[in-house]
């Protein structure tokens, strides 16, 4: 007892003390509980912030928008094909670790536990997942008839058009390649309505394509000794293009140039991707030239280098990236078609590019 009698007796001016401590505490226990009902904080804006954020990360090309789906082999698949899915750069790095130091993927679940997978991202790729080669040709098969739909139509020359860009307008393969074959033969279609004697050349179809054939008249031109002769714009040198009409020694110079660059020119209308041509001198001097697509210089897209590919005019750097991503995923393309149903390259720049390109 003396020690609580030492310690714990107080006075009533000491005790006056104590109670008024303990109720400023209560006090302020209260104001804390009641704070929040009282002082509710304004809302902060923070759009400005935000559409900053999304401008840095567009430009840094983390646009998820940008994203191109289609079917993979997470066992294969590269970081660079991940990130073209729609991965960060984070999310890709961490999917090809973990199948190199801790296992290969058995099933579509396993992706979703990977760290910084999220639930968005895996719904959107799931659909996409493949792990066996069957599976791969009969989904491939089931996109094929979900993106390409109704045939787009376009304006075409029947001297000079493709076989899978006859396929792109309604054609079928066997009929596509009896045009060609057809017009080999022949010399070329000289007027619409010959395409009629195409055998499997329909009516209907005739009727569907017919306001988008495009037939180059050209008009000779006679030398001094009264022989016709035109100008091979793939073949000609600088000194012939500057004797050609409207070409003087810079265009000529430019023309040599863009030939080289692409190749080889498949019609005259390609002339316009040249500075300083446009469709008024096609039509004015576009006769006198000539242009055979045999002499075309193609490039074997199953061997080509990611750089000599990009120097091509016709091909973006994500053009080829993920071309390139592609034939390093699933091996060698066995058809041009290909690059058009995988969403490697839209149908538009398809068929300006398909017959620029081999498969060997």
């Amino acid at each position: 007892m003396k020690f609580f009698d030492k310690y714990f007796v107080f006075s009533s001016s000491e005790k006056r003390g104590i109670y008024l401590f303990l109720l400023i505490i209560f006090l302020l226990c209260v104001v804390y509980w009641l704070m929040p009902y009282f002082l509710k904080p304004s809302p902060t804006d923070f759009s400005e912030l935000r559409a900053k954020l999304e401008a840095r990360s567009n430009k840094n090309g983390l646009d998820t928008k940008a994203s191109q789906l289609f079917y993979f082999n997470p066992n294969t698949i590269s970081k660079d094909s991940l990130e073209l899915l729609g991965f960060s750069s984070k999310q890709a790095w961490n999917t090809v670790n973990f199948r190199k130091k801790v296992k290969l993927f058995d099933s579509k679940q396993e992706m979703k536990k990977l760290y910084a997978m999220t639930d968005s991202l895996y719904q959107v790729i799931e659909p996409y997942i493949l792990f066996t080669e069957n599976e791969t040709a009969i989904n491939a098969k089931k996109f094929d008839k979900r993106s390409l739909g109704d045939k787009e139509l376009f304006s075409f020359n029947p001297n000079t058009i493709s076989k899978d860009s006859l396929v792109l307008i309604g054609f079928k393969p066997k009929t596509a390649a009896i045009l060609i074959k057809f017009r080999k033969s022949t010399g070329g279609f000289k007027s619409k309505e010959e395409l009629k004697k195409v055998y499997g050349v329909s009516e209907k179809l005739y009727k569907k394509i017919e306001p988008f054939i495009l037939i180059q008249k050209e008009e000779p031109k006679s030398s001094s000794e009264g022989r016709v002769e035109q100008i091979n714009i793939n073949l000609a040198t600088k000194e012939e293009l500057i004797k050609a009409k409207g070409i003087g020694e810079t265009f000529s110079e430019r023309i040599i140039e863009y030939r080289n660059k692409l190749g080889g020119f498949s019609e005259i209308n390609q002339l316009e991707e040249v500075y300083g041509i446009d469709k008024d001198w096609i039509q004015k001097y576009g006769a006198q030239f000539v242009v055979k697509s045999s002499e075309i210089s193609k490039i074997n897209i199953n061997t080509i280098e990611f750089k000599a590919l990009l120097k091509h005019p016709y091909f973006s750097y994500s053009e080829v990236k993920r071309i390139i991503n592609y034939r390093d995923m699933h091996g060698k393309f066995k058809t041009l078609g290909q690059i058009r149903d995988n969403n490697l390259i839209n149908p538009k720049q398809y068929r300006k590019i398909v017959s620029y390109l081999s498969l060997d």
